[in-house]
Order: structure tokens, then C-alpha cells, then sequence
């Protein structure tokens, strides 16, 4: 933990609250920040980035607006994204290599008109890394479907 005895933190920290000094109030602030780094740390799996606390004031406090899908759905997004999270849930499909990937990723390719590995296949990596809603978290899954098929990206 960052304020056990003999860390740095807390080695500036008590005797700055002692004093009742300004600098008891930043010591104080820094460690607020190093507590929340450290936690956020602690919660975040490998390859994710640390977002800063402001970042993610700022998320949580972005209004949703009511929005309707053209089934009726309702739904709140604080995004101009169109689309319904419930038309999503129904259209995912239960096999094949799109079931395996998350919404955002399977909307890209299917409003590419990629469907099928055959289809897939006629693509480098750094092709499919540039629609909007492929990560780079999808192209391992999407390596080993090719894989299981007998093909490969065309990184030609």
C-alpha cells in the first residue's frame, strides 16, 4: 500500500498534517491521487491503461440521452452511437468466429461486409486494426478462427 510506514508518500505526509501547513493539504492530494492510481491499478486488467481520476469523473458524469431504435427499443447512450444494445444482444450470433468477438468489433466487420472467413482472410491485420471497432484485443481471436480454418490474414 502506498501509505504504509517508510514510504515515501507517507514519510512526507504525516509531519506536513503535524504541522497544519499548506503542503499538508497537497501531501494529502498526492496521496489521494497515489491511493486512487493504486487501486485503479490493483482493478485493471493487463494491457489496459490507467486512466486518470478526471477521466473518469468525467465518464461517469457524461449525460445518457434517451434514445429509440426503429424495433421501438429504448436505450441511453452518452455517445452519438446509433446503436440499440438490445438489437445487438438479439442479433449476435451463437457459432462462428463473429460470435467470439464483442458488438463493436462484429458491427466493424459486418459493415464491411465481412461475414465469413474466406472474406476475412482476403485482409491484412493492419486492414482490419483500421475500422472503427476493431481493437487490437480482437485480432488474436480472429488469427486463431483463420487458423482453425487452414487460413491466414493476407499480409502479403
Amino acid at each position: 500500500m502506498i501509505l504504509q510506514p517508510g514510504s515515501p508518500i507517507r514519510s512526507r505526509l504525516v509531519p506536513a498534517l503535524r504541522a497544519g501547513t499548506e503542503t499538508a493539504a497537497l501531501c494529502a492530494e498526492t496521496a489521494s491521487i497515489a491511493r486512487f492510481t493504486a487501486r485503479a491499478a490493483r482493478n485493471t486488467q493487463p494491457y489496459q491503461s490507467i486512466r486518470s481520476q478526471k477521466e473518469i469523473i468525467a465518464m461517469v458524469s457524461a449525460k445518457k440521452t434517451l434514445k429509440i431504435c426503429p424495433k421501438g427499443h429504448k436505450f441511453y447512450k452518452s455517445s452519438d452511437c446509433p446503436t440499440c444494445p438490445t438489437c445487438d444482444a438479439e442479433n449476435k450470433p451463437e457459432t462462428g468466429f463473429l460470435s467470439k468477438l464483442g458488438n463493436p468489433a462484429r458491427n466493424a466487420l459486418e459493415a464491411q461486409g465481412i461475414t465469413t472467413l474466406t472474406e476475412l482472410a482476403k485482409y491484412s491485420e493492419r486492414e482490419i486494426l483500421k475500422l472503427h471497432g476493431i481493437g487490437p484485443r480482437s485480432i488474436p481471436t480472429l488469427r486463431q478462427a483463420l487458423m482453425d480454418a487452414g487460413l491466414s490474414f493476407n499480409d502479403a
